[in-house]
């Protein structure tokens, strides 16, 4: 453990530990994504091979089986992450994600602070103790995203992509080009450029895995499963692949059968019904489903039903997009109806 751990003179939420993260720290300038960036794949059994090995790669392999997972309701702040501290629960929660999976895996308190919920003092600790970076990514690294005045955003950089650009898994974003990038709905890997990336923490993982100051599972959700002691005579075995969520939609965008019998059943059918085929019925459903009436029910994916749809999972950015729902690569519209299924099963409702 750094030094940062007994001097209180690099705790720079000394004497704030009792005030949760506000949104003066994600207000202001929305972080929007870059245009036309196209986002990777959503599955949370998925475990990039840029993770490297050893701690850093157990703490990545807990924040991917978390992919998916939102706010309960909607729009509240509320998630299972804020476990580590229940009674700020319903505030931003980037932070408190990236502090969940960490004690998850058993890496102690990083940073070792007083209040690592609010990204500014999590970055005023890495440069006072010369763990701030601005080059060379490494998988486990967190990043630390805001305007040139102020760091607004945090998660782990899951792999370097090269010339500025990071793959990322953060929590308290969006699912797509859409929405709040810094105050979002749900944990979600994203590909980020170098636009309004501050710098990067690096962690020591060796030595923080050792420390007895762990505060170890604290969990509601559940975790990656975690290697097997290393035997003397054999490799370490390979991480498990998490499960995936029960009962969830992979957000990636792409509208496969699964996804397609998914969004028949949010939109209200049932039975023989579901079958994945999007034939007339199925988009008169979704039709009603996206608050249109009259004429406008027939039956038919053309721009007015584009529309509506993007109004009703709340991304007007897609209006103006017909939505090519037989594509075989990803769209926005598909991957906004993936996350409106998991946004209402995690607030209960379930296919009937």
């Amino acid at each position: 453990m750094s030094e940062a751990a007994t001097d209180p003179t690099l705790d720079p939420s000394a004497g704030h530990a009792d005030e949760p993260p506000v949104h003066e720290n994600v207000d202001g300038d929305e972080l929007s994504e870059e245009v036309g960036v196209e986002q990777p794949g959503q599955d949370p059994t998925y475990l990039d091979p840029g993770r490297g090995s050893g701690p850093a790669s157990r703490v990545l392999s807990i924040a991917a089986a978390q992919i998916g997972t939102v706010e309960k309701p909607r729009n509240s702040n509320r998630v299972p992450y804020w476990s580590v501290k229940p009674e700020w629960n319903g505030s931003p929660w980037c932070a408190a994600f990236v502090r969940w999976c960490l004690l998850e895996a058993r890496m102690g308190k990083i940073p070792p602070i007083a209040n690592p919920y609010y990204v500014p003092y999590v970055e005023s600790w890495a440069r006072t103790a010369k763990r701030f970076v601005t080059t060379d990514p490494r998988p486990g690294d967190f990043v630390i995203f805001g305007t040139a005045k102020l760091a607004q955003h945090i998660g782990f950089v899951e792999r370097s992509l090269g010339r500025g650009w990071v793959q990322t898994i953060e929590g308290n974003t969006s699912s797509g080009t859409s929405g709040s990038q810094n105050n979002g709905d749900g944990v979600y890997r994203r590909k980020r450029g170098p636009g309004w990336i501050r710098g990067y923490v690096r962690v020591d993982y060796a030595a923080a895995g050792t420390s007895s100051s762990g505060g170890g599972a604290t969990s509601t959700p559940k975790a990656a499963p975690k290697p097997a002691p290393k035997p003397a005579s054999k490799p370490a075995p390979k991480p498990a692949k998490p499960a995936t969520p029960p009962g969830l939609l992979v957000v990636d965008g792409i509208l496969g059968p699964k996804s397609r019998r998914g969004f028949q059943q949010l939109c209200g059918l049932t039975g023989s019904d579901v079958d994945g085929s999007l034939g007339p019925i199925s988009w008169r459903a979704a039709q009603r489903w996206a608050g249109l009436s009259g004429k406008d029910i027939d039956g038919i994916c053309g721009p007015i039903t584009s529309d509506a749809i993007a109004r009703k999972t709340g991304h007007i950015e897609l209006l103006g997009t017909r939505w090519d729902w037989k594509s075989t690569k990803a769209t926005g519209h598909a991957r906004e109806v993936q996350a409106a299924f998991n946004r209402a099963y995690h607030e209960g409702w379930r296919p009937s």
